[in-house]
């Protein structure tokens, strides 16, 4: 299975991480075939993989030398937050990675304000009688 193969590959790095790599891993589970089963072991590996490559982008080392990199880290853990074989704790770790990166990377979100993208005031489409 491609997927065992990019793991294994990953597990090689030591943590030390390219664009590439997550794009690969991305691509293992994004194209993976119907007839691939993802057991338990191999949901184990690929969180466990996830959360190596999160701990290396929280230490900055990877995003200074790839400016990819966030790219790539975001859209893997879109992906792997979208996957059936996880379980709720892994899905909701995933999730929380993914906002963490997202708020590290474009800040907290702004409340809208009485600008361009604000919501205009409801109007009254009652019937006039």
């Amino acid at each position: 299975m491609y997927l065992t193969t990019v793991l294994d590959a990953i597990g090689r790095k030591g943590g030390k991480f390219t664009a590439e790599d997550l794009y690969k891993l991305n691509e293992a589970i994004f194209n993976l075939p119907e007839v691939d089963v993802v057991n338990q072991k191999t949901t184990l590996r690929v969180f466990d993989a996830l959360q190596t490559v999160m701990k290396a982008y929280s230490s900055g080392n990877n995003t200074k030398r790839d400016q990819s990199f966030f790219y790539d880290y975001v859209a893997l853990l879109a992906t792997m937050q979208n996957q059936h074989f996880f379980n709720d704790r892994q899905n909701r770790t995933i999730l929380t990675w993914l906002f963490e990166a997202l708020q590290d990377e474009l800040g907290p979100a702004q409340p809208a304000k009485g600008g361009k993208g604000a919501a205009a005031p409801a109007k009254d489409v009652s019937p006039q009688l």
